[in-house]
């Protein structure tokens, strides 16, 4: 590694820094939504209603 990486190293890291940051705080925020949870819609309001198949999924 010369010395003029150094910089770009300290920029790139920097900017890693910044992204966990935003990624850590939209956690706690719960504005990041797990693509691997199950999405459940609540029945009884007409918006719900067009999302709810009114299925129930097998156990597991």
């Amino acid at each position: 590694m010369t010395d003029e990486d150094v910089p770009d190293q300290e920029k790139l890291q920097q900017l890693q820094d910044d992204i966990d940051s935003a990624r850590k705080n939209a956690e706690d925020a719960e504005v990041l939504v797990d693509t691997d949870e199950p999405e459940f819609h609540e029945s009884g309001d007409e918006q719900s209603e067009e999302m709810d198949d009114q299925t129930i999924a097998p156990p597991g």
